[in-house]
């Protein structure tokens, strides 16, 4: 163990630093109420009730029961689910820094199959835990395609090295944590059919591998999603700038490709506010590493449906740099950097690494300082005092929390239904669905209410002779049901 620590010690070690600072950004965020019912505390109820062994139907969000499958098809979390019996309500947040740390490693051990020079697999393996997308990821609760992306060296490690049990296992881990990374599976492997046009095995497996990819996208999002909605349609078709359903979509980008184009770029939304989150997305990613795969044409088309899925929809969250929107494209672009120093000197290899890490650092930390696109930067700048301070009594809330016992159901205000989960249901506030509990704050964060609503909300509350007041203290309101 002692030479193979001294071998890797680097590698080990940079990952250990990068674990500790996503730690006091994921764990400070949630032990300061800084996580939310979407979609931390959604998936850790799914989590719960797959744990529990049974299904589950989204009551965190929705005041009809509907299978939470029709709106992502996620398998992930069923899959982590036993972990809940160690780690409770923390256990994607565990699982994803986990996950993240796999991910540099992956792409380490890939840049070594790849004959990169060490320091340079080592620098690769950084730039992936450096670039901005995934810090934007971190500071914003658990999502699967965040664990699938850190994945995809391990899969394109074992595709490289013709693995292909380990390859199979990696692939279908990824394709089941969420629909859309089917689409972007096929697109990986025609990339890799192209570059492995020379190796006949290989790039007949990526042919096979693009085409259930795609096969299985097809499925998912035609059948077997909207045959289990209560709607009977995909619930993620928001691209009204392109067309209401994929034909129409299709029919407008290949009628229209000039106009398709300008979307990627310009602000379709109508309000003057989004202008230019689009470009700074683009100067992020361009400065991250995407300035080497301008120079790839198979890496041009994997990052096609990663850009389109984000530019074309009709909520600029998803055009900016925040939250997990822009995950995929760090796997990305430290596989890129591999590609593109192997054979290269030793000398070029270490610089051309070292101006990337520099580049995709120096966006980093701007993304904490100052962006257009929203970012709340008390979630991410673990370097801060306010980062570490909350804006909640957390004594008086654990208290309140205690008040509340596991047999009764129960609704919250969003930043506090993650803490709520093994209660016996919880909802995110304002539904209610007859709870036994309502807990709610006065606090600024009252999404998807105003501030005037939920004061508004908290007036009635007092005066209703359904609920009582349970508790109250430093702007936190605990309600209990009257019982006749």
């Amino acid at each position: 163990m002692g030479v193979k620590f001294k071998t890797h010690s680097a590698v080990i070690l940079w990952n250990c630093l990068f674990l500790l600072i996503f730690s006091l950004i994921s764990f400070v965020n949630h032990y300061n109420y800084r996580t939310y019912s979407l979609d931390l505390g959604l998936y850790t109820r799914i989590l719960y009730d797959y744990a529990h062994f049974h299904l589950s139907y989204g009551e965190v969000f929705r005041e009809i029961p509907e299978n939470v499958l029709s709106d992502h098809f996620d398998l992930m979390l069923m899959f982590l689910s036993p972990l809940w019996w160690i780690f409770g309500n923390l256990t994607l947040l565990v699982a994803q820094l986990l996950f993240i740390v796999s991910g540099s490693l992956g792409i380490y051990k890939l840049g070594l199959w790849m004959n990169a020079e060490k320091r340079t697999a080592i620098i690769a393996g950084v730039l992936f835990l450096a670039f901005f997308g995934l810090w934007s990821a971190v500071s914003y609760d658990f999502h699967s395609n965040v664990a699938a992306s850190c994945l995809l060296p391990w899969m394109i490690y074992f595709f490289k090295r013709q693995k292909i049990g380990a390859l199979l296992v990696f692939f279908i881990l990824i394709l089941s944590s969420k629909e859309n990374m089917s689409l972007w599976m096929s697109f990986v492997f025609t990339g890799l059919c192209w570059m492995e046009r020379k190796n006949h095995y290989r790039r007949r497996l990526a042919v096979i591998l693009a085409f259930s990819s795609l096969l299985y996208f097809f499925l998912m999002v035609h059948f077997i999603m909207p045959g289990i909605s209560t709607s009977g349609k995909y619930a993620h078709l928001e691209y009204s700038a392109l067309g209401g359903d994929f034909p129409t979509m299709l029919k407008y980008i290949s009628l229209h490709p000039i106009e398709s184009a300008k979307l990627l770029f310009v602000n379709h939304s109508g309000k003057s506010a989004n202008d230019w989150i689009k470009v700074e997305t683009w100067v992020f990613w361009l400065l991250s590493g995407g300035f080497l795969i301008l120079r790839k044409i198979e890496f041009i088309w994997m990052v096609i449906p990663i850009m389109a899925q984000k530019m074309f929809h009709d909520d600029p969250t998803k055009w900016s740099v925040a939250q997990q929107y822009n995950i995929e494209l760090a796997p990305l672009a430290a596989w890129c950097l591999l590609e593109t120093v192997s054979g290269k000197s030793r000398r070029f290899q270490v610089q051309l690494s070292a101006i990337s890490l520099a580049m995709t650092i120096v966006v980093t930390v701007r993304l904490c300082d100052h962006t257009i696109g929203f970012v709340d930067k008390t979630r991410i700048r673990f370097y801060q005092e306010d980062h570490y301070r909350s804006d909640f009594d957390k004594i008086g809330l654990k208290r309140a929390m205690r008040l509340i016992p596991d047999s009764a159901t129960v609704s919250a205000e969003s930043m506090f239904v993650p803490h709520l989960i093994d209660k016996k249901a919880v909802f995110a506030y304002p539904i209610v669905n007859n709870a036994d509990f309502i807990l709610l704050s006065d606090d600024i964060h009252t999404f998807p209410l105003s501030r005037t609503e939920m004061a508004l909300s908290i007036n009635d509350l007092k005066k209703s002779s359904h609920y009582a007041t349970v508790y109250v203290k430093n702007g936190v309101y605990l309600f209990g049901k009257v019982k006749n």
